[in-house]
């Protein structure tokens, strides 16, 4: 039986959480940690930047802006009349993208959007065997994958973690321990899970620590 602890937020955080300071320097800490940390790291191809059209919440004259930008800077999308628009990024328009997702510094704080970018990274840790059994070895991008999701002048993150080591393991609290320095959001001990993969039938169980 092949054992790990998987760390992910419940559906009763949304997934998601806020991270620490502003998201330029949230996102930088994040490149950080994952070069210190990381390997086969990879970028996820669906990489999505959404503009809001104008709502109540949102001004129109803000949302047309930004929406007249992301069309000169990433192409047509759709129907040139529409108030909103969403495009599907290439991985080398990665920095273009976050710049343009923070760009919104430049116009009035608007209570929701407009401007969203949502992407992925995958990989494994570095300190730990890559050496998985089914299901974990068919994971095309690595066992470990953290979303970033900025909108509204902050950046939130659903991290989704395997650490392939006991959770009794003194190595264990050890990485968690560099990790919880490194990351720019807080890793909460109550969502760690035992994770057990059956190297027979590729079946997963998740087991509360207690």
């Amino acid at each position: 039986m092949f054992e790990a602890v998987h760390y992910q937020l419940p559906k009763s955080v949304s997934f998601h959480q806020a991270t620490k300071g502003k998201p330029r320097q949230a996102e930088k800490a994040i490149r950080a940690m994952l070069a210190a940390l990381a390997d086969d790291v990879q970028l996820h191809p669906a990489m999505e930047l959404r503009i809001d059209p104008p709502a109540e919440w949102t001004d129109a004259a803000v949302a047309h802006a930004c929406l007249a930008e992301a069309r000169a800077q990433f192409g047509a999308n759709g129907d040139p009349h529409e108030a909103g628009g969403t495009w599907t990024l290439d991985p080398d328009q990665l920095d273009a993208a976050i710049e343009f997702a923070l760009s919104d510094e430049r116009w009035p704080k608007q209570a929701l959007g407009p401007i969203a970018l949502h992407f992925s990274w995958h990989f494994n840790w570095r300190n730990f065997p890559k050496t998985f059994p089914e299901p974990l070895a068919s994971w095309q991008r690595g066992t470990c994958s953290l979303m970033l999701s900025f909108h509204g002048r902050g950046l939130r993150v659903a991290p989704s973690f395997v650490f392939p080591v006991a959770y009794e393991d003194p190595a264990f609290q050890q990485f968690v321990d560099r990790l919880g320095a490194l990351a720019p959001f807080t890793i909460n001990p109550r969502h760690f899970r035992r994770m057990l993969v059956n190297p027979k039938t590729g079946g997963i169980r998740y087991l509360k620590l207690t």
